[in-house]
């Protein structure tokens, strides 16, 4: 258990419903299980109860379909009357048999589960506000700590699991009564068969649940509980939670690493296929940034940590398969809310079948007719298909590298018309290199000096963009001073002071708002080049634009599969991009776009989004997870495509971290199948 929240100890699924909850009287400690199916599978398969308990209960289960299908078989020849030869005496004696064949199989896996049915109905469920504990409520969360749900109240919940029991117990008493007052018929063979194959379902449904979140662990890889860390200049383990950010972390060979954060000291080969998906290694230098999880593969590391605890990079992802597993998606809770009113809906209509043939003078039809409501009006399949296809749903994409956040995605992404695209980082690859320059030889000594002029100014600047500027000019050997101050402006560029001159430096449409009028030189040089084509940033003091630097991205390799599967599927594509409409178009172009708009900030980015779904549009918004927060989260369904802690944020619907775009309208077309499911 962590938080706020209950977990079952077979399935280890959170518990945000009705559960059970089991004292083990050796250590005084309870033991919570989300339903009868965990509980009974716990018992039987693990390891925590003596053999014996285990062998029993193996054992029960066995006995109790063997006698069911004599059940069975002996129930089919009465129906079809294979002792019509016999006197009336003999079938009674038939009937004492199913009887006696039935009872044990009531007694030993009806009774249970009556009793498990009892329980979960006066533990917590979750209502739509918070309520205020009762008495006996305040007394159990004491007992059992802050660890159960908060936001619960107390008493009975109806659910399909008591329709199982009316109408098993039902079937029971009645065909007992029937048996041994020789009037009316009976029906043995539901009463053991309903009962029997509601328990094995739910030994089905908790074995399902079970595995799935066992393949979503071993996905995830398995946690890291300590770590060697420099301190006082010597190197000390500790538990891995002991760890602060600013500590500098070693990680030995075949040691996998603990926090998220920059290399300080030493190379090697990592295996980040956790994070990637792919099965290859990546060679990691100082500088370069690592993440939990990873394997050092040679080779001694230190990493200074960054993202610890719940800020690394494999508690986000961890944090959102959780979230998805307790999140109820829409058809999720109708489906719930339906099971609840079924109760007491079959339980008014089996009373107006009774009072109806009961004031028509015949009372065998009167019990017969309402026992028969209560019987096949249980909905099995339907409390137990939409909660375990939504389970399953996740784990699958875990598989893929695909991250549902909630369940709720499910419903709403199926339902997709319109897809709008970032370009940087999404349809590209987001690494930008510098292809052209063009500086004012009149105003500028020469190369070396509007590049040191440019690159003190981006310094202060973490955009992708900025950093390709840097590490030109590092490796070019170019002297850079530091800025005196500065000022960033999202989306469009940013401002400063470098020596004597205020430099300004952006896109095209920051230099128009900045005032900046692009001299002639510039401006002959720009129109017979193929800056047009580039993404550009403008380098400007003293009013005039002094020099153009022109970058390309190359696009990912599968960004025009991707949009051909969309539209293959019926759906229209949009490319919504910060850059210059130039490139936009050109990207759109080769990618086959319906249509596309360029030199969108990020809230003209999120305005377009409104207006796709002011007209009807159930708009998917796929970004980098960087500078797409507002349009991810305001469009019905965002996916963020990409890897690193950018990639998990609280701001998209669905998260893909092996940046793979093809994964698009495979997630589309996944989440349909788990609809129809």
């Amino acid at each position: 258990m962590s938080g706020n929240n209950l977990y079952c100890e077979h399935c280890k699924l959170p518990i945000s419903s009705s559960f059970i909850r089991v004292c083990n009287k050796e250590n005084n400690k309870d033991t919570f299980f989300c339903c009868y199916g965990c509980k009974l599978v716990y018992e039987v398969v693990s390891g925590k109860g003596t053999d014996s308990e285990s062998s029993w209960l193996l054992a029960k289960l066995g006995l109790v379909a063997f006698l069911t299908m004599n059940v069975m078989i002996l129930s089919v020849l009465l129906y079809s009357d294979y002792f019509r030869r016999i006197d009336i005496q003999a079938i009674r004696n038939i009937n004492y048999i199913l009887f006696g064949l039935t009872t044990p199989v009531i007694l030993l896996i009806g009774i249970p589960f009556f009793k498990s049915v009892i329980k979960s109905t006066n533990s917590l469920y979750p209502v739509r506000k918070k309520a205020t504990h009762t008495e006996r409520g305040k007394k159990y969360m004491a007992k059992v700590g802050s660890n159960a749900p908060h936001e619960a109240s107390y008493g009975v919940y109806l659910n399909t699991d008591s329709l199982i029991v009316m109408g098993s117990f039902s079937a029971y008493f009645y065909s007992t009564y029937s048996t041994f007052t020789n009037r009316g018929y009976i029906y043995f063979d539901t009463a053991a068969m309903v009962i029997l194959l509601f328990t094995l379902g739910k030994f089905l449904e908790a074995t399902a649940k079970a595995k799935i979140t066992r393949s979503i662990t071993e996905s995830i890889g398995p946690t890291i509980s300590n770590a060697t860390i420099i301190k006082d200049k010597k190197e000390k383990d500790v538990p891995v939670e002991e760890v602060n950010k600013g500590d500098y972390v070693v990680v030995q060979e075949g040691n996998k690493i603990p926090v998220d954060g920059p290399i300080v000291e030493g190379y090697s080969n990592i295996d980040e296929s956790m994070i990637t998906g792919e099965s290859g290694y990546t060679i990691k230098k100082t500088g370069d940034y690592v993440y939990s999880g990873s394997m050092v593969l040679d080779g001694r590391i230190i990493v200074e940590a960054k993202g610890v605890g719940e800020d690394s990079l494999l508690s986000k992802i961890m944090k959102i398969i959780t979230n998805a597993q307790m999140s109820y998606s829409p058809i999720r809770r109708i489906s719930d809310r339906i099971a609840g009113l079924m109760v007491p809906a079959v339980i008014i209509a089996a009373s107006l079948v009774f009072a109806f043939w009961y004031l028509k003078g015949d009372n065998n039809e009167a019990i017969m007719n309402s026992i028969a409501v209560l019987v096949v009006a249980c909905p099995c399949a339907f409390g137990i298909a939409t909660p375990l296809a939504v389970c399953v749903g996740i784990g699958r994409g875990v598989r893929e590298n695909v991250f549902f956040r909630d369940g709720a995605v499910f419903e709403k992404l199926p339902r997709t018309s319109t897809v709008a695209f970032d370009k940087t980082g999404t349809l590209t690859y987001g690494k930008l290199h510098p292809v052209s320059l063009v500086f004012d030889k009149n105003k500028v000594k020469n190369r070396e000096e509007f590049l040191s002029i440019l690159a003190s100014i981006e310094l202060c600047s973490n955009h992708p963009l900025s950093k390709s500027i840097i590490e030109m000019v590092q490796n070019e050997g170019i002297q850079v001073d530091s800025a005196l101050s500065s000022k960033r402006y999202s989306g469009r560029g940013i401002e400063g002071q470098v020596g004597e001159r205020f430099i300004v430096a952006g896109n095209k449409k920051f230099m128009e708002e900045k005032s900046m009028e692009i001299t002639p030189y510039i401006l002959q040089k720009q129109n017979g080049s193929s800056l047009k084509e580039k993404t550009t940033v403008y380098c400007a003091w003293d009013g005039e634009i002094k020099g153009v630097i022109g970058f390309k991205d190359p696009l990912r390799a599968d960004a025009l599969s991707t949009t051909n599967s969309l539209k293959e599927m019926g759906l229209k594509t949009i490319l919504l991009s910060g850059d210059n409409e130039k490139v936009v178009e050109d990207v759109a172009k080769k990618t086959g776009m319906d249509s596309s708009k360029g030199f969108l900030l990020p809230d003209e980015k999120l305005n377009e989004i409104k207006k796709l779904k002011n007209c009807g549009n159930k708009v998917l918004m796929v970004g980098d997870g960087i500078n797409d927060a507002p349009a991810l989260s305001t469009a019905d369904v965002g996916i963020a495509v990409g890897s690193g802690t950018d990639i998990v944020n609280e701001n998209s619907d669905v998260s893909i971290i092996d940046s793979e775009l093809i994964k698009i309208p495979w997630t589309i077309r996944f989440t349909k199948e788990v609809r129809k499911k």
